[in-house]
């Protein structure tokens, strides 16, 4: 009777303890590889890149990523004529950046929200490099001009969001304030700090 009085204590006790253990594990935030491609958006032009992140303690990832992006003049204007032909005006340089981000993001709030949702901030610097190809051998005050290249340092800041699409899959989106000044002008500016929106998908693993 004394055993079986025992037996009757510890199942219950033996069973809660297993499904605390399965609760815990099962929504346990998860903190993984990333890998993928994006989309973004500046004040100046679009591009395009690709980036790739190690998780590291504390529910951050580091990692690194590489951007460009084809600039537009502030003053075109781009149309299509009555037959379908795309039309530019104003049109007078064909300026690009290029640049290489060491990047690390912190996760905000990952025992308070579902592992499906998980904001973030982000930080990074690295280098950014000019180019420009005008479309005149004049600029509008009249003086020659070639092709131009610089170098330069860029930082970055930023929030944002990612969410899960399936198993191993996720979408992203981030705000950041990115700072680009060359010491001299690529295109109309030498400086190209502005705000900016990416749009990334890629892979958890």
């Amino acid at each position: 009777m004394k055993k079986l009085f025992f037996l009757l204590l510890i199942i219950p006790t033996f069973t809660l303890a297993q499904f605390d253990e399965y609760i815990i594990d099962e929504f346990n935030p998860t903190h993984k590889n990333l890998v993928g491609g994006m989309f973004g958006m500046i004040e100046q032009g679009a591009g395009i890149g690709a980036f790739y992140e190690l998780p590291y303690g504390n529910f951050w990832h580091v990692g690194g990523r590489i951007d460009g992006y084809m600039l537009r003049d502030s003053k075109q204007i781009e149309y299509y004529d009555y037959y379908g032909y795309p039309i530019t005006l104003n049109k007078r340089n064909n300026a690009f950046l290029i640049d290489l981000i060491v990047t690390a993001k912190k996760r905000i709030l990952p025992l308070e929200l579902d592992d499906s949702i998980r904001p973030f901030y982000n930080i990074g610097g690295g280098l950014v490099y000019g180019m420009n190809f005008p479309e005149y051998d004049i600029n509008p005050e009249g003086e020659p001009i070639g092709n131009q290249y610089a170098l330069t340092y860029t930082i970055v800041a930023g929030i944002g969001v990612d969410a899960t699409i399936n198993p191993g899959s996720y979408f992203g989106l981030t705000l950041e304030y990115r700072y680009m000044k060359f010491d001299k002008k690529i295109g109309e500016t030498n400086n190209y700090s502005t705000i900016g929106i990416r749009l990334e998908i890629g892979k958890r693993f």
